[in-house]
Formats: C-alpha cells, sequence, structure tokens
C-alpha cells in the first residue's frame, strides 16, 4: 500500500506539472498576437492581426503609413517606409531591404540575417519583395509563423 500511494502521488505530481507547464503555454500564447483562435490551416487572427499563410505571398498595402509592425514567431519587428525600407528589431538594429526578393531569417545565406538572440524566429524565415522602394509582398517559410495587422494585408 505504501508503495502505491508513492506511485500514485508520484504520477498526481507528474500530471499537476504537466497541468501547470501546459496552462504557462497556453498563457504564453494567449498573449503572443495571432495564436489565440484558430480560423483555418493557414490562417489565425487575434484582432487585427493575420498570421500569413504559409508559402503564400501576402500583398501588402502600406501606401499611407510609414511603418509597419510585423511578428516573426513571437518577436515584433517593424519595417520602416521613409526613404528606403528597412526591418527593424526590438533591440533597434536596423538592416536596409534591397529592391527586389530580400531573405529574412537567422541562418548566414539569408540577405537580412536575424541575430541569434530571436532562436523563435526560423533560420529561413520570410521573404520580403521590395518595388519602387516599398515592400509589396511577404512570403512566410516559417513554422513559427509571420504576423501582419490584417488592414495591411490585400484581401
Amino acid at each position: 500500500e505504501a508503495l502505491n500511494a508513492v506511485a500514485c502521488n508520484r504520477i498526481q505530481s507528474k500530471i499537476c506539472n504537466h497541468a501547470h507547464s501546459v496552462t504557462e503555454e497556453v498563457t504564453q500564447l494567449a498573449a503572443h498576437p495571432g495564436v489565440t483562435q484558430e480560423l483555418s490551416s493557414s490562417e489565425t487572427i487575434v484582432r487585427d492581426v493575420v498570421r500569413l499563410p504559409r508559402g503564400k505571398t501576402a500583398t501588402i498595402r502600406a501606401e499611407d503609413t510609414a511603418s509597419v509592425d510585423i511578428w516573426l514567431a513571437r518577436r515584433r519587428f517593424r519595417i520602416e517606409l521613409w526613404e528606403s525600407p528597412a526591418l527593424i528589431d526590438s533591440h533597434g538594429n536596423s538592416v536596409v531591404l534591397k529592391e527586389g526578393r530580400n531573405s529574412v531569417g537567422r541562418a548566414l545565406f539569408n540577405d537580412v540575417i536575424i541575430d541569434a538572440s530571436y532562436p523563435e524566429v526560423s533560420r529561413s524565415h520570410m521573404i520580403v519583395d521590395v518595388s519602387g522602394g516599398r515592400p509589396v509582398g511577404i512570403t512566410d517559410l516559417s513554422s513559427g509563423g509571420t504576423y501582419l495587422s490584417r488592414n495591411l494585408v490585400a484581401a
């Protein structure tokens, strides 16, 4: 009986610990834009933020804005649109986006290399297409997702 009671206590403890970790994960995800409510396998929406469909290019409507907030997985970045577009991370590091296709990720082969302090960002996370000095399309390549304000994504 004593061994049975110890085994039950251990199992109960593991179940409680697992439930606690699941609750923490759900809480962290709920705080993240774009992962609270699943609508389909390719789109997740919270408030006005949309998860871009993986592998498909989303056309960006940002003609009247000076900057665009974008989330790579759980990390917030900004694309500045002043004179020449630039991707800026939360530390203030800025990389100018060239005309044409810009691959973005943590791997060294990308045009825009994201710092290793952002482990949630994929090695090859997304492609930003720039035309006429403006970002016109974003293609998500990641498993963690790329999120953008719904009113900036053309239907």
